[in-house]
């Protein structure tokens, strides 16, 4: 079973990101399940009558609400109740390699709401790849509504303000600052090597200036990229 978390910004692509990957795992005959944090919050307020395309508003108060009063209680309830789901895939992942009778089709569990640090902790200790998605200068739908101050916001807001700690979290950044072709297919290059189809574009994993540049997302000269290789003769 593989584990992706996508994290970043409220609307930056998180779930067009989980979309996409769930496209590019059913394609590779992977069996993707998206199961987001928030699953157990979106079922109690499907519950209660409330959509979020009908009143989005009283949707997300509602949402906020039951969270924190639960995060009051329990700062790592929602994460329990995550891996008790998780589990439960997991279970179903390997009843299904061991029957002799099943396809067997790996499953990818693909998270499109990492929000707080207690989640990516968490998916970091489960050896889930973990992606931040960066806005860059792009102004998100929003970007100066009130909400965006809550503390759901609170890990991504302090990346994107380049906090170091923040920022060193995350072993995958991509920028979605361009258009969405743009966002799709940098996605496509790098979901071979976090679904362990492929190897990485310059061969095994490393710290050299290429890897880190193609981990993060980042232009990179031929001086930065063969320069460190310079022994100074």
């Amino acid at each position: 079973m593989i584990v992706v978390f996508f994290a970043g910004k409220a609307r930056v692509g998180k779930t067009t990101a989980a979309n996409l990957l769930s496209k590019f795992a059913k394609k590779h005959d992977m069996n993707p399940v998206i199961l987001p944090f928030a699953k157990a919050i979106k079922d109690a307020a499907e519950m209660a009558g409330l959509s979020k395309d009908a009143d989005p508003k009283k949707y997300r108060d509602f949402c906020q609400d039951i969270g924190a009063a639960k995060r009051a209680e329990d700062p790592d309830h929602w994460v329990k109740m995550f891996m008790n789901s998780l589990l439960d895939i997991q279970k179903k992942d390997m009843d299904n390699m061991n029957d002799p009778d099943t396809f067997w089709k790996e499953r990818v569990v693909i998270v499109d709401d990492c929000r707080y640090l207690n989640e990516i902790n968490f998916g970091r200790a489960i050896g889930a790849e973990v992606m931040f998605i960066s806005a860059g200068d792009r102004k998100l739908e929003d970007h100066d509504a009130e909400w965006r101050n809550h503390e759901s916001e609170a890990v991504a807001n302090n990346y994107e303000n380049g906090d170091k700690d923040h920022m060193d979290m995350f072993e995958w950044v991509i920028h979605n600052d361009g258009s969405a072709a743009a966002f799709e297919r940098k996605l496509n290059e790098r979901f071979p090597i976090m679904l362990g189809l492929s190897p990485h574009k310059w061969g095994d994993k490393c710290d050299c200036a290429g890897c880190a540049a193609f981990y993060r997302d980042e232009k990179i000269s031929l001086e930065d990229l063969f320069g460190e290789f310079d022994d100074g003769a």
